[in-house]
């Protein structure tokens, strides 16, 4: 166990040591404290949002061999719940627009170039955040920290890390967090990393779970943003949304938490 606590130590100093060195320059360039190109600022800051995975493949390549490790987070199983992971984000995301648009008085999103939508997914999941974060997240801290604790537990704590590690982006005026509401960019991300927990444990295919969750929400800013109407009415519906998803999730836990320790008794 202490060999364990070691290594999430060691993961979580260095992926964020090396990530906020490299976002420091963008932090200091918005506040005109140096100049910079904001290319490269943005190419800088870029880099720094890979970290967490180069991080967690390094230790997780020193704990087996290369081909075990990608075999173990890259993993598919097609069943009911990995069904499930792909289908609850746009739902939930319809449901948020549905009740926008008759309590609140909210507009019809218009969804131009639809056909880009799959193309999009990709290009997201490869280079703007989910590959580059996820293999760390969920493939290493994750998979450590739910040795002794519960998936929404285990989701809980993670998100909390995960929402400590991008605070220093929203200082960086290149960056598209400089804009987002920060209270309602906290809700959404521990509700997700509680959602992606749950699905990782189900699912049993590796990281896909939190690599399709992940993508679907930086495809949510890029294809119907919530943060650009008045007052972030639409982001804190979707975050409504989400929490009563996470509340079910809890129910069905302690449900089959009670289901075994009633098996186990018998």
């Amino acid at each position: 166990m202490n060999i364990i606590k070691n290594k999430i130590k060691y993961y979580i100093f260095f992926t964020f040591l090396i990530s906020w060195l490299l976002w420091l320059p963008g932090i200091l360039q918005s506040f005109s404290l140096i100049d910079i190109s904001s290319k490269l600022i943005f190419s800088v800051g870029m880099i720094g949002t890979i970290i967490p995975s180069v991080i967690g493949l390094i230790l997780l390549i020193n704990e087996k061999q290369l081909k075990k490790a990608f075999i173990d987070l890259f993993r598919f199983r097609l069943d009911l719940w990995i069904i499930l992971t792909i289908l609850i984000l746009p739902l939930a995301i319809t449901i948020t627009h549905i009740i926008n648009i008759y309590f609140f008085k909210g507009i019809v999103p218009v969804i131009t170039e639809a056909y880009k939508i799959p193309f999009q997914f990709i290009i997201i999941l490869i280079i703007a955040g989910p590959l580059g974060e996820e293999i760390g997240w969920r493939g290493f801290l994750q998979s450590k920290i739910k040795e002794k604790y519960s998936s929404v537990i285990t989701g809980l704590i993670v998100g909390l890390i995960w929402v400590i590690w991008h605070l220093p982006i929203f200082l960086i005026k290149e960056m598209p967090h400089r804009k987002m509401p920060l209270d309602q960019f906290i809700i959404t991300l521990i509700s997700i990393s509680i959602i992606i927990s749950f699905f990782q444990i189900k699912t049993k295919s590796g990281i896909w779970p939190a690599l399709i969750l992940h993508t679907f929400v930086n495809l949510t800013m890029e294809v119907t943003p919530l943060y650009n109407e008045k007052e972030h009415i639409l982001w804190i519906i979707a975050n409504c949304v989400l929490f009563l998803i996470v509340i079910i999730f809890i129910i069905l836990e302690l449900i089959e938490n009670i289901q075994k320790s009633h098996t186990s008794t018998n």
